[in-house]
């Protein structure tokens, strides 16, 4: 998310973005050709959706952060063998992921608090991302 800043007197448009003159502007885009009086101030904040990237290649509970609150998206890959899990509870149904599946699910509130997964031979790769 670079913040840039328009040096001129005034309102230049670029990129599909507004720029009043001497107001600094973070956008969520790059702007390879900057017009004249406009400069790129920061590189940062940087976009960082990843909330967890994890390799599970054994049974275990993966509990969320209390921070994952809405709006994020759970993707489970299995990338050898097969995987099972199941969401919050040891009573709900399983879902079985076979090598080169996978699954996605967006929620946009905390539905998902915990993951279950039963593996005897396997891996599967658990990320979780701002949406």
């Amino acid at each position: 998310m670079p913040k840039y800043l328009n040096s001129g007197t005034t309102v230049i448009e670029a990129g599909g973005v507004r720029f009043e003159p001497n107001v600094p502007v973070e956008t969520y885009q790059w702007i390879p050709v900057l017009p004249t009086d406009l400069t790129k101030v920061s590189d940062s904040p940087y976009l960082d959706p990843i909330l967890l990237s994890k390799a599970i290649t054994s049974t275990s509970t993966e509990t969320l952060a209390t921070t994952i609150t809405g709006n994020y998206k759970v993707v489970l890959y299995c990338s050898a063998g097969a995987v099972s899990y199941k969401f919050n509870s040891d009573s709900a149904t399983a879902r079985v992921l076979g090598a080169g599946e996978s699954d996605d699910y967006i929620c946009l509130s905390r539905t998902i608090n915990d993951i279950r997964f039963t593996i005897s031979s396997g891996t599967v790769y658990l990320t979780i991302r701002k949406i």
